[in-house]
């Protein structure tokens, strides 16, 4: 996943758009990644649209176990 080219895209999304992302495809997700998704989905959401943001399929975090849940 290339981060800044991700993000360039979702930023150009309109406001009003609703947004889903699914991130079914991935195994793991470095902590870099989540945040940024997790701040642009959270500014996203703050407009107050009635087109929230949703992430689906959240893949473990890079270097944490899933059983474990480090």
């Amino acid at each position: 996943l290339r981060l800044p080219k991700i993000l360039d895209t979702l930023e150009a999304l309109p406001p009003s758009r609703p947004v889903e992302l699914d991130l079914t495809g991935l195994r793991h997700l470095d902590h870099a990644c989540r945040t940024a998704l997790d701040n642009w989905a959270e500014q996203h959401n703050a407009t107050g649209q009635d087109s929230p943001v949703r992430v689906t399929g959240t893949p473990a975090l890079a270097g944490r176990s899933a059983a474990s849940g480090e």
